[in-house]
Order: C-alpha cells, then sequence, then structure tokens
C-alpha cells in the first residue's frame, strides 16, 4: 500500500480521537459534552436548570436529594447558557472512571406556593 493511502485510513481515526463524548436530551433543551478534563453542561430553556452529577458505579450505592433554592449553593445552569465541571467534581469520580450519570430538573411552584423539583431527567456520558 502506498503512503498516501494510509493517510486516508488514518483520517477517520483521528476524527474519532478528537471527538468529544456528547449526550443531548431527547428534546434537546439540555446537552453535556466531555472533553477530557470536564463537562460542559449547557441549558437552552428559558428556565435555570439544577442537577447533580455522579460516577456511575457510585450511583447505586447513594441517596440524593434534589435541590431547587435558589438562594443556596445549588448547581444549576442559568437560563440559555453553559457551565463547566471538572471530573474531580463529579460525586465519586476516580481516575478510573468513565461514565458520569447526569441529572437534571426545573424547579415549579408546588400545591403549597413552594418551589419543588419537576420530573427529574437523566443522561449518561462517557468520558
Amino acid at each position: 500500500m502506498r503512503r498516501s493511502n494510509y493517510r486516508v485510513l488514518l483520517l477517520p481515526l483521528a476524527v474519532l480521537a478528537c471527538t468529544s463524548p456528547t449526550a443531548t436530551s431527547p428534546d434537546g433543551t439540555f446537552r453535556v459534552q466531555a472533553d477530557g478534563h470536564h463537562l460542559t453542561l449547557t441549558n437552552r430553556t428559558d428556565a435555570p436548570a439544577f442537577y447533580f452529577l455522579v460516577e456511575r458505579g457510585t450511583a447505586a450505592s447513594i441517596l440524593w436529594v434534589p435541590c431547587v433554592d435558589l438562594s443556596s449553593d445549588c448547581p444549576r445552569v442559568p437560563a440559555q447558557d453553559f457551565v463547566e465541571v471538572l471530573y474531580t467534581d463529579i460525586f465519586g469520580y476516580t481516575a478510573s472512571a468513565r461514565e458520569a450519570l447526569v441529572h437534571w430538573w426545573f424547579a415549579v411552584r408546588g400545591e403549597n406556593g413552594k418551589l419543588e423539583p419537576d420530573s427529574i431527567r437523566g443522561l449518561v456520558v462517557p468520558f
């Protein structure tokens, strides 16, 4: 095989190696992209999206409660914006981790007038 043919074969591998794993909600309003060091969470809605990130292997062994307090440190992605989260800030992350579960939800007024989470959505994101 001539040398130029090898370049043609290596091009698809180079493209795949540079591609960042991405997960997007079915309706396209929430997107998570991994780049090797952090996750970028993008909220394409007009309301802040709250989130919780956990390493996939750790997820089954923990109990967590969604937070919707706008005046506290509840992690959230502002409306029509994005945040970047280091892998080391993912709950349960270790150097051998390969996937994260990304849970997100919106705050809605409950029957008692207090904010509460609506349905909690989730994506699996490889890194």
